[in-house]
């Protein structure tokens, strides 16, 4: 059985990182603002998961610039 996404990504990514209160959309690199905002938006929109594949793909793409190891969202 695959994990939930959400766990998934609770174990890739400390909260902190994204919740460094110095930083501003200004002053954050242009990979971490991807992240943060593909993160936030599966966390917006994650009880509607299965019907918004593009917000999937900006999270894929995402968690790929983290661990360097492309993921599939396909199902199982």
């Amino acid at each position: 059985m695959r994990r939930p996404m959400t766990v998934v990504l609770r174990t890739l990514i400390p909260a902190a990182w994204f919740h460094e209160p110095k930083w501003t959309p200004d002053d954050m690199s242009p990979k971490r603002r991807c992240i943060g905002f593909a993160i936030g938006e599966h966390f917006a929109i994650a009880d509607t998961w299965p019907t918004w594949p593009e917000h999937s793909d900006n999270l894929v793409y995402a968690i790929t610039m983290i661990t360097g190891t492309p993921i599939s969202t396909a199902s199982q």
